[in-house]
């Protein structure tokens, strides 16, 4: 390395290090950061850290015990946690004929922590939990590094409180693991640009494949401010950008290219897929697919307006509120701080248009997919949380200073306070809330013209009236155990208990204890008793058994029951192909779904006795 680029990253590091500028953008201005950033105790600092930590941490951990588990996912960690092949494979059931649909990563993690703690609820939701507290300290110090402990600090607080963040580190689902690892890769590179030290920028190419790992294309929503971020902010020899991209591919791939290299015998049918291929579940049922496939998740149809409704998914609460102000925000401080952008290092520059990028590239593609849910949103909630804490920072600096800027923050503010009071629906005391805090932000912002020191007051009040709504959500959220997590084979403590008892007093010396039509409902059979079980559907998408194998296993004796659910009873699908199994055994079989006590619970199925 020249002895120049070596100044100039020396020069970078140590802007970054002692006396960040705080702006939605970049996040720089040297003049306003001065006074606050430089001049604020360390201890009250950390204090404000350790307050917003605990708030995430509570939010995150309190009564976690109480959220429903996920009996898919559930079903494979218990599978997983007691074979080694199973493991590595990602098996559905003991067997391991069928996989779940995607690479195993965060169930790997579910596993350690039931070996650890033992197999319950609050073990399974650990993991989550504490990726959703670690990433809210980990996106304090990334911003931090860039726009001063303020924004760090706002930034930090906007992503412990807001739902959609509160929602997934609860849920037994991939989504919150992946956003850790995110914020992770940003912070790696970051500190690879300001330090000079490579290994670094390998490290972060290795956390973004992680995240590919974890949940796919929601990830890769990430994947173009990352890229920038690395691109323009390094300083150093360019072929270690090249490297940290081969990192990322072969970081990100490394389960499916291992799962390939097993002998096809050892190889399990991956749930999703046309033909059994991980690869085809992993790049076609979870990523294109996800594009298409009409609206979901409550009839929110594709839009940009799904983000900010309140019925008939509350959307706008979970994350619109926070979005639509992160991006107001964010122009606001991006436009008022121009010139010092412009004067701004290359890291903090790479870090306002990768920031830009992220948010964007977020409201474009959760407003374009077809099939959604709520946790989706994980992929862009740090630049929300980022954009979002930085700019009310930067608007609120650059508002105690010029006149434009406070006018226009103030007419930001109104605004974001309507829609805040639209959100709040008939609650009379939250309305009332927002509208007190919308009228103490406008003061705030007003003596602060002539007062400056009151500019992170200002930044508070503003904040408080975006996330007035979505903190009443988080509680609730907390309250009543919500998550998001599917309950798509989920069955009734007392009916699993019957019927498992059932089936083994009559299995004799068949090797699977039933057959089952869907794989959700086998998974609930799976987390009750850990016997082998087998699948005769794939989602829909295909049999997995065909007819003549199934009679085949039924004349060895390797099958005496068979569980189906109510679709094939529907007139609509029973005429299709993947009802054919499901008709022969209605038609052959003897059902016994009364002797097995399950005929009057929420099961839906009906059990048959097929020999």
């Amino acid at each position: 390395m020249t002895s120049a680029r070596f100044d100039r990253l020396r020069a970078g590091r140590g802007g970054a290090e002692q006396a960040a500028p705080a702006s939605a953008a970049a996040l720089a201005d040297p003049e306003a950061a001065a006074a606050p950033s430089s001049r604020a105790p360390r201890a009250a600092t950390a204090i404000a850290l350790a307050a917003v930590v605990g708030v995430a941490a509570a939010l995150r951990l309190v009564a976690l015990g109480r959220v429903p588990p996920d009996p898919f996912y559930d079903a494979a960690v218990r599978t997983m946690a007691g074979s080694w092949h199973a493991l590595l494979v990602g098996a559905l059931e003991p067997g391991a004929h069928v996989s779940i649909d995607k690479p195993p990563l965060d169930l790997w993690l579910q596993v350690v922590s039931v070996k650890l703690l033992g197999f319950d609820r609050i073990a399974l939701q650990l993991p989550a939990a504490l990726s959703g507290i670690a990433a809210v300290v980990l996106l304090y110090d990334l911003v931090r590094r860039l726009a001063g402990p303020v924004a760090g600090l706002a930034a930090a607080a906007v992503l412990a409180v807001l739902p959609v963040a509160v929602l997934t580190a609860r849920s037994d689902t991939m989504d919150s693991v992946m956003s850790a690892l995110l914020v992770l890769a940003a912070w790696l590179i970051v500190r690879a640009c300001q330090t000079g030290r490579a290994w670094l920028l390998y490290a972060a190419a290795a956390s973004a494949g992680l995240a590919f790992e974890a949940k796919q294309l929601e990830s890769l929503v990430a994947a173009p401010a990352l890229v920038v971020l690395a691109v323009w902010g390094w300083a150093g020899r360019r072929r270690h950008l090249a490297g940290a991209g081969a990192t990322f591919a072969l970081v990100a791939l490394g389960w499916l290219g291992a799962i390939s290299l097993l002998p096809a015998a050892q190889r399990p049918f991956a749930l999703g897929s046309a033909h059994g291929s991980a690869w085809d579940a992993t790049f076609l049922y979870d990523g294109v697919g996800r594009l298409g496939g009409g609206p979901r998740a409550g009839g929110n149809p594709p839009g940009l307006p799904r983000l900010l409704r309140l019925r008939p998914v509350d959307t706008g609460v979970v994350v619109g509120a926070a979005a639509s102000a992160a991006a107001l925000f964010g122009l606001l401080a991006a436009l008022a701080s121009r010139s010092t952008l412009a004067a701004a290092d290359r890291l903090r520059r790479a870090a306002a248009l990768s920031l830009a990028i992220w948010l964007g590239t977020g409201l474009v593609v959760y407003s374009a997919m077809g099939a959604m849910h709520v946790r989706y949103f994980e992929g862009f909630t740090p630049a929300v949380a980022a954009a979002l804490g930085a700019g009310a920072v930067g608007v609120a600096q650059a508002a105690s200073r010029r006149v434009t800027v406070a006018a226009a923050s103030a007419a930001a503010t109104a605004a974001v306070a309507l829609y805040a009071l639209w959100l709040a629906g008939p609650s009379t005391t939250l309305r009332a809330a927002v509208a007190a805090t919308a009228a103490l932000a406008l003061a705030l912002a007003l003596v602060a013209r002539h007062r400056r020191a009151l500019w992170p007051a200002a930044a508070t009040a503003t904040l408080a009236v975006v996330l007035a709504v979505p903190l009443v959500h988080s509680l609730r959220i907390v309250r009543t155990g919500a998550n998001d997590a599917e309950q798509f084979g989920r069955i009734a403590p007392a009916t699993a208990h019957r019927l498992s008892a059932f089936l083994i007093e009559h299995q004799g010396g068949a090797r699977e204890e039933v057959a089952v039509e869907s794989p959700y409902i086998a998974a609930g059979i799976v987390l009750h008793d850990q016997r082998a079980v087998l699948i005769l559907d794939n989602t829909g998408t295909r049999p997995l058994v065909r007819l003549r194998e199934l009679r085949a296993a039924i004349r060895r004796g390797d099958v005496r029951y068979v569980l189906l659910g109510p679709a094939c009873r529907q007139r609509r699908w029973a005429a299709t192909a993947g009802c054919v199994v499901p008709r022969w055994v209605a038609a052959h079989g003897v059902n016994v779904s009364a002797e097995a006590g399950i005929v009057h619970s929420m099961l839906r199925s009906r059990l048959y006795r097929v020999t």
